[in-house]
Formats: structure tokens, sequence, C-alpha cells
């Protein structure tokens, strides 16, 4: 057992001496984690940075309460809403690049809903921003139906007999003022499904650590290409203690790199492990998967740069599969593939911690468990015919 801790505690100290370790497993993911969160954050959380104007040529009632409306959807997505527009002042902003998309209320929009004759909303967009201009043109679709609800109550009242036009026009007021039968509201509520920080966090994390616990196992080829194998052989330890002492740098550095993730975007990007416990469980149980993987690896390839590529091809295939990337779905084809992968259990299990504590990642370190115990006890075994001369 000393002789393990020794050799591992020479390799730590030479793996932060060059700083490859730290890099890969550090910095590099949280680099990437920050720039991911920046580009896609806000898109994927549901907020818009589109600016959106409102050009009122009618007045009315029924104009009045679209306006109002449409405020109200610009700040539950966090777009910003001008008002009180002329035409070609909006039209000239829309050019310039100032607004994304305005909405154009035409005159007797009011008049005509009504009195149930054709009315028309417009949606004028920049050309350079499709998306927000799909986001408009959906939201005045919406609003464009309470106007087809209004003409139709106005419709079934007159249907019924003699009803003045006066009656008919305070018909058509009340009929628009009143709320939908049916409203879609959002409501707080405990997901298992992680917030985009953390998932970006968890991802880069899970990602980076199979080419930072990379580092240790390989070093067992590297000291055989160097000669210094045979110094190891010399020395009275066991055969079993050189390896156990490589799969313990590739453990200890995994798991620091997983912590120190997990301290620095909670503190940096607002990202929620969830309980600490829980997610330190989860790291350690996935660290041992990937030394074990990783092992199993280079205990097929015959040099240092033969055992670096098949580990990259492995970790990436890994990443894609598992979910590091791109957030899947719990069910489905895809989410039933990424179930091959530790990474997968591991955002799985981060999303049960979240939502439900300790207790809840049981099941996912259960899994990720066997992922270590089935490569990890091939990969020793291979990794021990590799330590002769």
């Amino acid at each position: 057992m000393r002789a393990t801790l020794n050799i591992a505690w020479k390799d730590l100290r030479q793996r932060v001496r060059d700083r490859s370790a730290i890099i890969l497993g550090v910095v590099a993911p949280l680099v990437l984690a920050f720039i991911f969160d920046l580009i896609f954050g806000n898109t994927i959380e549901g907020q818009f940075s589109a600016t959106l104007g409102v050009v009122d040529l009618d007045g009315g009632v029924v104009a009045e309460q679209m306006v109002t409306g449409i405020q109200g959807a610009g700040e539950e997505l966090g777009m910003e809403i001008v008002t009180g527009l002329e035409e070609s002042a909006a039209r000239q902003r829309v050019e310039d690049g100032d607004l994304d998309a305005y909405y154009l209320l035409p005159e007797g929009l009011t008049e005509a809903a009504q009195g149930g004759s054709p009315a028309q909303i417009e949606v004028v967009g920049n050309v350079d921003a499709p998306t927000d201009t799909a986001i408009a043109t959906a939201i005045g679709e919406a609003f464009a139906a309470r106007i087809e609800t209004t003409q139709l109550s106005v419709a079934l009242v007159a249907s019924g007999g003699d009803v003045g036009q006066d009656q008919l026009g305070q018909i058509a007021a009340e009929a628009a003022q009143q709320p939908p039968t049916i409203t879609i509201e959002q409501a707080s509520a405990e997901t298992r499904q992680l917030d985009q920080a953390t998932y970006l966090a968890a991802g880069m994390a899970s990602f980076f650590l199979f080419f930072t616990v990379s580092f240790g196992v390989t070093g067992l080829l590297q000291e055989k290409e160097e000669g210094t194998m045979a110094r190891l052989l010399a020395a009275p330890i066991s055969r079993f203690s050189i390896v156990g002492g490589k799969a313990l740098t590739s453990f200890v550095f995994g798991l620091a790199s997983l912590v120190v993730l997990g301290v620095a975007t909670t503190l940096l990007l607002g990202a929620n492990w969830g309980d600490p416990l829980g997610a330190f469980l989860l790291m350690v149980a996935l660290s041992l998967a990937a030394v074990g993987i990783m092992s199993l690896v280079a205990g097929f390839a015959k040099t240092v740069e033969q055992a670096g590529a098949l580990q990259g091809i492995v970790a990436v295939v890994l990443g894609l599969l598992g979910g590091s990337f791109f957030q899947f779905a719990r069910r489905g084809i895809l989410a039933d593939l990424s179930l091959l992968t530790p990474n997968a259990w591991f955002i799985r299990g981060l999303g049960d911690n979240v939502a439900e504590g300790a207790a809840a990642v049981l099941p996912a370190i259960g899994a990720i468990l066997l992922f270590a115990l089935v490569t990890g006890s091939i990969g020793a075994f291979t990794l021990y015919r590799k330590v002769t001369l």
C-alpha cells in the first residue's frame, strides 16, 4: 500500500508541475462551460434579447388590449417592447437594426373586430432576426385568435334575434375583455431536468474527466518507453502496486477536477449541483468509472500515442452519446442509448440530486459503479500484463 501511495504521489507532483492535467481537467471545461452558457444560456432558458415595437393606428379598445397583452408577453419572455411609434419611424428602426420586429395595428381594427369584418395585424421583421420575428408572429397569432373569438361571440348573439348596433358593440367590448377559458401558466415545481448552467457545467466536467484520468493510466506505458519501468520492477514492490499507483493518480486527478469545477461553476455561473453529499458521491463514482474505462483502453494499446488516440475516441463517443453537449429528453431512442454511458447516469443523477437530495442518487451511483467494476477489473488485468521490461 505504501508503494502505491509513493508512486501516486510522484506522478501527481509531476503532472502538477507540467500543468497538463490542470489545463484539461479544470481550465478547459470551465472555459467551455462559460462560453456555451454565454452563447446559449438565455435562449435555452426561455429568455430572448429581442426588441419589438408597436405601431397603433387604431387606438380602440381591441388595439389597446393587444398592446397590453404584447407588453405582458414581452415581460414574460424578457423582451423589450417599445410602444407609441409612428409607422415610418418603426420601419426605419427595423432597417437600422434597433428593432427586431414591430406590430402594425391598422386603423379600424377595433371596429372590424366588433363588427365581424376581416381584420389584419401585420408583423414587420428584420431580415437578420428571423427567430425573433417568428416569436413576434406567434404572439400576434395568439391575439388574432382572441379577436376571432370576439367576432364569434358577436355573430352568435346577432343570430339570435334583432340586436342593435350599440348592443353589438357593447357585447364585443365585453367579450374582448373576458379572460381566456383555458390558460397555460408557468408554475414553480421541483424538476429532474437540470437548468442550463448546471447542465453545461456537468456536461463539460464529465467529458473532460476522461482526458484527465488518462494521464495516470497511460503513465504506465510511458514508464516502459522511457526505460524507468526497470527501476520499478527492481524495487521490492509488487506489480499490482505499480498498477494501483497509476490508477490512484488518475482517480485523484479526476475527482479533484470535478470538485473544483463544481465549486467554480456554482460561484461563477450560478450552477446548482444539489445536495453537496449527493453531488460528491456522484463525482466519486464517475471518477472510478472513468479510471476503469481509460485503463481498459490503455491496456489494449501498445504505445502512449496509440493509447492517447484510442482514449480520445472513446471519450468523444461517450460524451456525444452520454449527452455531455446536448440535453436529451428522458424518453426515446437517444435517451435509452445514452444509458450505456456513465456520463448520462451522472447527469441524470445530478437531476435527481437537485430535485430530491442525496438519497435519490443511489440508483445512478449504482449504475456508474457497475461501469467502474466491469471495466476496472478488465483494465487492471490488462495493465498488469504490461508491467514488464
